[in-house]
Formats: C-alpha cells, sequence, structure tokens
C-alpha cells in the first residue's frame, strides 16, 4: 500500500505490510491486545503478526537522521496497532534518504508518522480476505 504526502520541497512516502494470525473457526477479527492480556505469553509464537514499515523520502539525511526519523514513525505506529512492538512480534521501520532536499528532520518525522497512520488505515479497508480471515470489509 503507498501513500503520499508532499511537502513544499520534498516528498515522504511508505509501504506497509503486515501478516495476520490464522484463527480456523474465528469469523471476527481478534483484539491483539486482549488476547495478550487473557492468554499466558508462551500460547503465542514468535513474528506472526509482524509490521514491517518502508518510509522513502528524498529528504537529505543522514544515518543517525535517518534512525531518528524511523524512532518518530515507529513511535506514531501505535496510534493505528494495539499492541506494538511486543517480544512475539518484528515490528520495525526502514528510512530510505533518496534525496538531497535539506529540511528538518523533525518535519521528517512527523509527516511520516501520519504517512505510514493514514497508508495503515487504508490498507486495513482495502485489504481482502485469505481464505477463511475475513478482512476488515467482510465483516458486518
Amino acid at each position: 500500500m503507498n501513500v503520499f504526502q508532499r511537502s513544499r520541497h520534498f516528498t515522504v512516502s511508505s509501504f506497509r505490510y503486515a501478516d495476520c494470525e490464522r484463527r480456523e473457526l474465528s469469523l471476527k477479527l481478534i483484539n491483539s491486545e486482549q488476547e495478550i492480556k487473557r492468554a499466558p505469553p508462551h500460547n503465542f509464537k514468535p513474528f506472526e503478526n509482524t509490521v514491517l514499515t518502508v518510509v522513502a523520502t528524498n529528504a537529505e539525511l543522514d544515518r543517525s537522521e535517518a534512525g531518528q526519523v524511523a524512532r518518530m514513525i515507529s513511535g506514531g505506529l501505535g496510534k493505528n496497532i494495539s499492541p506494538v512492538h511486543t517480544q512475539f512480534d518484528g515490528d520495525i521501520v526502514f528510512v530510505l534518504s533518496l534525496g538531497k532536499a535539506k529540511v528538518d528532520i523533525n518535519l521528517v518525522g512527523s509527516l511520516g508518522a501520519e504517512v505510514v497512520s493514514e497508508a495503515i488505515k487504508r490498507a486495513v479497508k482495502k485489504a481482502d480476505g485469505l481464505e477463511i480471515i475475513p478482512a476488515w470489509k467482510d465483516i458486518p
């Protein structure tokens, strides 16, 4: 899923993929946060609900700045995903600097978090179900 946001002379874009836990007899989306509270942690298999996020910008960022932007965006994943960054998943944000635009990294991080938030919402609404796993749009 791609979402683009332009601000003056630079662009931030995001691609997001999340895999879903397979539930054999369930026709509803589960609340992962409630599942963690209900079930002992040993019932969870690592990396079943991983969010991989890639944000590309034409802003000029060095390695340290790209890391800071990734941390800002990573903190924003919690706006749409709960829980995020548990010991059971591999949630991660990658930031790619592909240009030479001179921009404040706080602006890049803020817009990046906004773009990722919109990409997550859009991905959930547009996704198709898979076999017995319903999509958001399949649930009445």
